[in-house]
């Protein structure tokens, strides 16, 4: 059951993709509805993104075959890179389609300082990361200062992980709290800019750290979500050149579906299909801003 998900969205982006005609590049000639319509080239603006989230930290032990279960914590992070935006007006029933792409730097800080339950049982953990990221997202346009955007991303860098308190020290966290480890994340979310510098945010992010990095392993199950996110982008290609209206939704599901698909199949195995350790797991439902120069 855990990899439905992913099989699913597999599946349909394989059927589309195979009997469906040949993506065509150029926008200008489209007909969207019978309307007239124009496609903008792409504006690159310097982005910043700053994030506060509720952090649920957790790890499959292996010895008691448990969920070992951290307590709630919370983290900040900051975002600096680059944002190309497009837009695909059209005139009569909304105002466009819109994509941008985000390629950022981020940091992250998780700490007990940043909030957490007094009440809960003090087996903190303490982490900095430095990771490159994208994400990418379609949305609406609603006149020429608004939008909705619905976005997918993926991130790779490093953690170091501490433990804050002597109950956090023990074989599981021995495993990380050395030296640097490999991780990797996806994040699913929502933004509403409301003028063209400012926008509201709110998204769950995945992160998965490995206790090692088996490069050859895991760059096999890397390519196994690369070919699916690859299929389902031309699925959402073709749903772009007939019903771009239907386009955010569509993407939104499709790529951060299969992207929670490989995140379950990997909390037991983190390099899946392939039989490895069990990875720190760290779930957080985030609220933040963005703004744009």
């Amino acid at each position: 059951m855990k990899c439905f998900i992913t099989t699913l969205s597999l599946l349909l982006a394989m059927a589309v993709n195979l009997y469906s005609d040949e993506w065509d590049e150029e926008f200008g000639d489209w007909d969207f509805f019978g309307s007239k319509k124009d496609y903008r080239e792409e504006i690159e603006k310097p982005s910043i993104e700053i994030n506060y989230s509720f952090a649920s930290p957790s790890m499959n032990n292996e010895v008691t075959n448990k969920n070992y279960k951290f307590s709630d914590i919370n983290q900040i992070d900051l975002k600096l890179g680059y944002t190309d935006f497009s837009k695909i007006f059209h005139d009569s029933i909304y105002t466009g389609t819109t994509k941008s792409e985000f390629d950022y730097l981020a940091i992250k800080h998780l700490s007990k300082d940043l909030g957490s339950d007094p009440n809960q049982i003090p087996r903190f953990v303490k982490s900095w990361s430095l990771s490159i990221g994208e994400k990418n997202s379609y949305g609406y346009s609603i006149g020429n200062n608004y939008s909705i955007n619905l976005s997918e991303a993926s991130e790779s860098g490093i953690n170091y992980f501490l433990a804050e308190s002597q109950e956090s020290i023990d074989p599981i966290m021995n495993i990380f709290g050395k030296d640097a480890r490999y991780s990797e994340s996806f994040e699913a979310g929502i933004s509403f800019e409301i003028m063209k510098s400012f926008a509201i945010n709110s998204a769950f992010e995945r992160t998965l750290v490995h206790p090692r990095l088996m490069f050859w392993y895991a760059s096999l199950s890397g390519i196994i979500e690369l070919a699916s996110k690859s299929l389902a982008e031309g699925f959402v290609d073709k749903i772009l050149k007939n019903s771009p209206l239907a386009v955010p939704l569509v993407n939104f599901i499709l790529q951060n579906g299969i992207s929670y698909g490989m995140s379950e199949l990997r909390k037991n195995n983190v390099n899946w299909p392939v039989e490895s350790a069990s990875p720190f797991v760290l779930d957080n439902y985030k609220l933040g801003i963005s703004i744009y120069f």
